[in-house]
């Protein structure tokens, strides 16, 4: 019996000490959206010598998945706002969604273009 409740208090213990802060999430999320800077038809439809900024919007499904895009403010055409959605909405589900977390907005200003 012992050896059980020292087991049970491991396995919580272990669950209390890798539970993520909603920091520790907002900063995965900002990375995990990152990506769409390396997305090839976002990149050619987007070159240009100076940045513009994109303000996105956006919710995450329990499952992980990007919903709702919206874009707020953009200083770029609506064909390449368009794209900058699209491009959101194809980016692969982001894991282990904290319950608290799911289907909270988020915002991220991206910047097209640029060197």
């Amino acid at each position: 019996m012992r050896f059980f409740l020292i087991g049970v208090l491991f396995l919580f213990g272990t669950q209390i000490s890798l539970a993520e802060t909603s920091q520790e999430y907002v900063k995965r999320v900002s990375e995990h959206v990152n990506q769409v800077r390396f997305d090839l038809k976002l990149g050619q439809a987007a070159w240009r010598p100076d940045a513009r900024p994109v303000k996105v919007f956006f919710r995450i499904g329990q499952d992980g998945a990007i919903k709702d895009v919206r874009i707020l403010k953009s200083s770029v055409s609506p064909e390449l706002s368009k794209i900058v959605a699209r491009t959101f909405e194809r980016l692969p589900p982001i894991p282990n969604v904290p319950k608290s977390m799911a289907s909270k907005s988020f915002g991220v200003i991206v910047s097209i273009g640029g060197k």
